[in-house]
């Protein structure tokens, strides 16, 4: 059973979330964990709070769902929600509002990366995750245990989807090499069908924007590094910042070493 850590700005949006939460259940078996944030000038404490009956009717009667309130999201307080619930992905969804709306997401961020968790962001329009063409953006010549990948497979081959590599070539990188590691990662993680693609980081927003358009791309993946040396995650790079204020939902994943 696959156990989600949610985290929530405001009631308006469960029903989006437990719609994805639905479709990730047909798939894995899934337990939902409600992380909510609320305002108020008298209490600091959690409290725990049952979600209105009409979203109740919505999910599954097998789906099990559990909630908090909390007044603030801090590194420390997300992370002992995680780690007491053994958390196997966190979600939440970027704010229609960047001016100051998404400042909790990178505290989600580091907290995931910290636990090596997926994170889910979703995007308004995009709740339903339909993944038909997923793009996944990986240092191809990195080859570690994809044990995260091997799930996200499973997510797209039960709605008939399909997985699109890319690499992003920097100075000095041949564009041969980049194809021939690509396959070598496809094939290390049983990636089929898969289609190959090269951009190069320079104009990367305006490449991309336009690679995502012409594959109709609908779930945007990115490996997120465990050593600093590596790399940094498109929160922290910001030639890939703009990803955040597109609108399709991002998915950072985690490749462990091999043993």
């Amino acid at each position: 059973m696959l156990k989600l850590l949610v985290y929530t700005r405001s009631f308006m949006g469960i029903d989006d979330y437990l719609s994805v939460a639905t479709r990730l259940h047909h798939v894995f078996g899934v337990s939902v964990h409600f992380l909510h944030r609320y305002k108020t000038d008298e209490q600091t404490v959690e409290m725990p709070i049952n979600l209105n009956s009409r979203y109740i009717k919505q999910a599954p009667e097998d789906m099990n769902i559990s909630e908090h309130r909390i007044s603030k999201a801090n590194r420390d307080l997300v992370k002992s929600y995680a780690e007491g619930i053994k958390a196997e992905m966190m979600v939440t969804q970027v704010s229609r509002y960047p001016e100051g709306g998404n400042t909790n997401i990178q505290t989600l961020y580091q907290t995931a990366k910290e636990l090596g968790l997926p994170m889910l962001l979703l995007k308004k329009g995009f709740e339903k995750l339909n993944p038909k063409h997923v793009l996944l953006i990986a240092d191809a010549e990195y080859f570690g245990k994809g044990v995260q990948i091997n799930a996200l497979k499973k997510f797209v081959d039960s709605q008939k989807g399909k997985i699109h590599l890319l690499h992003i070539l920097h100075k000095k990188e041949m564009e041969d090499i980049a194809t021939e590691q690509m396959k070598f990662f496809a094939k290390e993680h049983h990636i089929y069908p898969a289609s190959f693609h090269l951009i190069n980081h320079k104009n990367l927003e305006k490449s991309l924007t336009k690679l995502c358009q012409e594959m109709s791309i609908d779930l945007i993946c990115i490996r997120t590094h465990g050593n600093q040396n590596m790399g940094k995650f498109f929160l922290e790079h910001s030639d890939i910042n703009f990803l955040l204020n597109s609108k399709i939902p991002l998915l950072t994943f985690h490749l462990k070493h091999y043993d």
